[in-house]
């Protein structure tokens, strides 16, 4: 993937991960255990992708 795509999914990706991390400190999302382990499932896959493209960008820079 060309540098440029990597850092636009990167920005994407937290962003995505801003909004999941607010949904998580809601505590209204407690209330519903299963969407807030959907969400938390969310968050995680985000963050490892996040993860593999912020590597794949060091290596790329």
């Amino acid at each position: 993937m060309p540098i440029n795509q990597i850092e636009e999914r990167m920005t994407d990706l937290e962003i995505k991960l801003k909004n999941l991390d607010a949904q998580l400190n809601d505590a209204d999302i407690w209330k519903d255990i299963e969407h807030a382990n959907k969400v938390t499932t969310d968050r995680d896959e985000c963050r490892a992708e996040l993860d593999e493209l912020e590597e794949e960008w060091i290596r790329k820079s």
